[in-house]
């Protein structure tokens, strides 16, 4: 079989090709590409073999290729990870996992959660199986009570009380590293050490090109990678994240194609060309921790607090968010997570809070996707300045480093900004107004956050839509399998962590990190028992 061939998945029986094309072209955005190749792909069209291949080196990868060390009774597994290091989310995130001590608790808080448009019964069971599951599993791989960081997520910072349920007893817990105590990011080198203490083979530099099927039974028996056709005998797993760096599938999917990311770097929805081509359903496409109006240098180029920091400060209660138009246009304080403030205890009710949660803008009393333009500005004064609003460590110059542009008067900042310069001072005089008697009557932020915009000189940093995180992908059953339109199982193919997620409605703080744990350790069981 010659490389070129190699470099193109082998086509299903005739009728399941029809259907993969059909799905490819149905999910719009990226093409699926021209119908693959006939072929057989017998034993000698195989450079290397192992029994599980991993694709993606994240924390959903990592306890899946741990679980299959761990219980695969001599199991092989190679894990693929397509940079240098690993370059989703999980290395930047708070590497905080959700557990529970109560499984039908949990139960019944995902099913609040997931809408809908839930996932099977049977799903949500074995989910909250997993979570209950999560800390006595990694605490298995010699974890001792003094190296967790675990908490009760109080009801005032869980994201249920539109529910009316207790939370369902949710805990979070994270790992500190034994040689740094003040590091609690260590859960995901923590599990990727320990699967290669116990043999899985780590590829760095290794992207995952395409999927290698069984000619006729359709059966996905491995993955071409790094210019080889690497054989799985019992399954292929991606870990390969969402599409977070994709600006086509943004636009196309959660219509922020201008959106940037605020960790991941390498996760380009590989994931979901492959599946389309062979025809995978997709699922929670529009789910996505976001968008927040963040600020950035006027160059669009860095971030003014780098990472997930960006929408959990509280800079923007220091001023107000306009759009190209001048406008006030969405609840503009931003605040992500942050519950010290006074609006949880005047607005006890959820339809009438106007906070973040769920990963998602409050928007006419629900958490629905709320698309942002691509730019805006923030807007505030010298008072705002002096108190934080570029951020508690600022220092130096904000106009002369190149984050701000500054008038002594508002008409001199639109024109600095290139927004109507009626409309900014018309917008500013009434936030002025509303500030004075206490009360934003247009968006109801908190009354804490009510700062006027009166003392010169003015200040306006560019703010650029971003987000943390994308849940869509290959849609999955209880065992992880990724599955076709029918719901039908694509023999030999799993998906897990953010790669076509469990959730695709309101998400759970921690849930995504809690959901790897989960998720690699079911598909891991279920290859390994087949």
């Amino acid at each position: 079989m010659s490389k070129e061939l190699s470099r193109r998945s082998f086509v299903r029986a005739a009728a399941m090709g029809a259907a993969g094309l059909a799905v490819a072209g149905a999910a719009g955005c990226s093409s699926a590409g021209g119908e693959a190749d006939a072929h057989n792909a017998g034993d000698a069209a195989f450079d290397e073999e192992f029994d599980v291949v991993v694709v993606g080196a994240g924390l959903a990868g990592a306890a899946c290729a741990l679980t299959v060390a761990d219980e695969g009774d001599g199991a092989s597994c190679v894990l693929l990870e397509k940079g240098q290091a690993p370059g989703g989310n999980s290395p930047f995130c708070d590497n905080a996992a959700l557990y529970s001590d109560d499984v039908d608790a949990i139960e019944a808080h995902l099913k609040d959660l997931s809408g809908e448009f839930a996932p099977s019964d049977e799903m949500i069971r074995a989910y909250a199986e997993g979570f209950v599951e999560n800390r006595a599993w990694v605490q298995s791989f010699g974890v001792g009570d003094e190296h967790v960081k675990a908490a009760l997520q109080e009801p005032s910072l869980l994201e249920y009380e539109e529910f009316g349920s207790d939370g369902g007893s949710l805990y979070v817990m994270r790992l500190l590293d034994p040689q740094d105590e003040e590091n609690d990011k260590y859960m995901h080198p923590f599990l990727l050490a320990q699967a290669q203490e116990r043999g899985v083979e780590y590829r760095l530099g290794s992207p995952v090109e395409d999927l290698v099927q069984e000619e006729g039974t359709g059966r996905v028996i491995g993955v071409v990678s790094d210019g080889k056709n690497i054989r799985a005998r019992k399954g292929v797993v991606l870990a390969l994240g969402g599409f977070e760096n994709n600006p086509e599938m943004l636009e196309c999917y959660v219509q922020c194609g201008g959106a940037l990311p605020a960790a991941a770097t390498l996760n380009t929805g590989d994931g979901i060309t492959m599946c389309q081509k062979v025809g995978a359903k997709l699922w929670h496409m529009s789910g996505w921790a976001g968008a927040w109006m963040a600020p950035v240098s006027l160059d669009g180029e860095t971030f003014l607090i780098p990472g997930v920091g960006v929408a959990r400060q509280k800079i923007k209660q220091w001023g107000i968010t306009v759009a190209n138009n001048g406008r006030r246009y969405y609840m503009d304080f931003d605040g992500h997570n942050i519950k010290d403030l006074d609006d949880y205890a005047r607005y006890p009710t959820m339809d009438r809070h106007v906070g973040s949660r769920h990963g998602h803008m409050q928007f006419g009393g629900e958490w629905p996707n709320l698309p942002m333009p691509t730019t805006s500005w923030f807007v505030f004064d010298s008072a705002g300045l002096q108190s934080g609003a570029l951020g508690e460590s600022f220092e130096g110059d904000p106009v002369v480093d190149g984050w701000c542009v500054s008038s002594d008067n508002i008409q001199g900042l639109a024109e600095a900004m290139g927004v109507p310069s009626d409309e900014l001072v018309r917008t500013v005089d009434q936030w002025n107004v509303w500030c004075e008697q206490g009360d934003d009557l247009a968006f109801y932020r908190p009354q804490s956050t009510l700062h006027p915009i009166a003392t010169p000189p003015f200040y306006a940093v560019r703010c650029n839509s971003t987000f943390l995180n994308t849940d869509g992908g290959a849609e999955r059953n209880e065992h992880c399998q990724i599955v076709d339109p029918d719901g039908a199982p694509i023999e030999g193919l799993y998906g897990i962590g953010e790669f076509g997620s469990f959730w695709g409605h309101y998400y759970q703080g921690a849930g995504n990190v809690g959901e790897c744990l989960v998720s690699g350790r079911i598909a891991a069981r279920h290859i390994l028992g087949q």
